[in-house]
This record gives structure tokens, sequence and C-alpha cells, in this order.
């Protein structure tokens, strides 16, 4: 995969914001809470942030790994994940904790 000057730079940054000190091992639970800076302006999704969720998913989880804030992400067992529109303070807040709650089980 080939990233952008503006992804390595939004990643770099990221992982400069991040406390040095802290890790974790085994499975741990992902909170992602993107602000964009402008909304869409048409279609089905008109009034809500730009940019994909997913995609902030990736680049936080890659930020947390590249920081050893986690060794891989494949010990992340749940992501919640938001979007919103702020113009004033465009950002993304990010917590990580240890996993404790059982996700979702499907209904028998």
């Amino acid at each position: 995969m080939i990233l952008s000057s503006e992804y390595r730079s939004w990643q770099a940054a990221a992982i400069g914001s991040m406390p040095a000190t802290m890790s974790f091992s085994g499975p741990v639970d992902v909170c992602v809470r993107a602000f964009w800076p402008t909304g869409n302006k048409v279609g089905p999704g008109t009034g809500t942030a730009r940019g994909d969720v997913d995609a902030i998913i990736k680049a936080v989880l890659d930020a947390l790994a590249h920081a050893k804030i986690i060794a891989d992400d494949s010990q992340v067992v749940m992501v919640v994940a938001t979007k919103a529109v702020d113009r004033k303070r465009p950002r993304v807040e990010v917590s990580v904790r240890q996993h404790k709650v059982k996700p979702c089980q499907p209904s028998s």
C-alpha cells in the first residue's frame, strides 16, 4: 500500500500526541470520535461529516500500532466509531482500554 504524504503527516502528528508510556497487551476496545471541518452538501448523507468512518478507523489503528500502544491491530476486539462536523476544531479523539465487555452476540 502506498501512503500519501498527507496520511503520513497525519500519522506522525497522531503518534506524537500519544502518551509514550501507555501500552496494552491482550485484547482491547477502541473508541474513535472523528470531527471533520466540513459536511456533505448533496446526496443521501447530506449534512453528515465528510470522509469514510472505516478509513479513519484504519488510520487510527495503524497509528496506535506504530506508537506501540498496541502490538498489532489484531488485538482489537471491539471498535466504536463516530463522525461529526466541528468547523472550529476538527480533530480525532481516541480512547483505548483493556477489553472488558463481551462483544455483541448473534441472537439464537
